[in-house]
Parts: structure tokens; C-alpha cells; sequence
């Protein structure tokens, strides 16, 4: 994974939470990377995190990746669930693999190395 992340940078944010790779492409509104997180700013990034596209992060009460994480592509990941009211940080540790399709609720700690299957819940 590193030498495909040889240039990694952490993406921008145009104020629909839509992640671009640099400002220039936020201000021309062109090459998002497809995924999505309101509340970017409680958002932590490790290095060469990769999130497939559609993705949805919810980071009201933050969500902090850390580094050489990959999560699939159609993930939810809620630090707020307003359907039975839970709130709380996420926190996905280092080299963590995260399968397509998987929800992740507030207040969950994934050890680093974890690897989740596709189409997980983790509560």
C-alpha cells in the first residue's frame, strides 16, 4: 500500500462535505473523490487512508482513522444515530481493512489490523 501512496495527501472539503484531492478542484467543483463526510473538521485522517467511493461519514462527534486504512466503497459510518439516539466518537485503528458495504455506529473502537467483512454492522 505505501508505494501507491507514494504522493498521499489528506483530501479538502467543499462545504458539502464532499472530499477533493486539493483546493483548486473544490473551488472548480470537478475531480471529487467521491465520498462524502459532514463535519469534516472532527474528521482525523491517518496517512494513506483510502475510502471507496460513496462512502458516507457522519463526524458530528468525531471520527479519527488512523494510518494505512482502507474502508470499501458504500460504507456508513454514523458518530451520531439519531434512530435510537447513541452518539459518540469512532475510532478505526491503524492498518484497519474495512470491507464495501458495512455500517459503523457511534462510539465504536476497531483495534488496528482489524479486518470486517463486507456488509458488517459494528455496534
Amino acid at each position: 500500500m505505501n508505494k501507491r501512496f507514494k504522493n498521499w495527501k489528506p483530501p479538502e472539503f467543499d462545504t458539502d462535505g464532499w472530499a477533493y484531492p486539493n483546493r483548486s478542484s473544490v473551488i472548480a467543483g470537478e475531480n471529487k473523490y467521491g465520498w462524502r463526510c459532514q463535519y469534516h473538521k472532527n474528521l482525523e485522517l491517518g496517512k494513506n487512508v483510502d475510502i471507496g467511493c460513496f462512502t458516507y461519514m457522519n463526524a458530528q462527534y468525531g471520527i479519527r482513522i488512523g494510518d494505512n486504512v482502507q474502508i470499501g466503497s458504500h460504507c456508513s459510518i454514523y458518530s451520531d444515530n439519531t434512530e435510537n439516539n447513541t452518539k459518540g466518537i469512532i475510532r478505526i485503528g491503524e492498518g484497519t481493512l474495512i470491507g464495501s458495504h458495512c455500517l459503523i455506529l457511534p462510539g465504536v473502537t476497531i483495534e488496528p489490523f482489524s479486518k470486517i467483512r463486507a456488509y458488517s454492522i459494528i455496534k
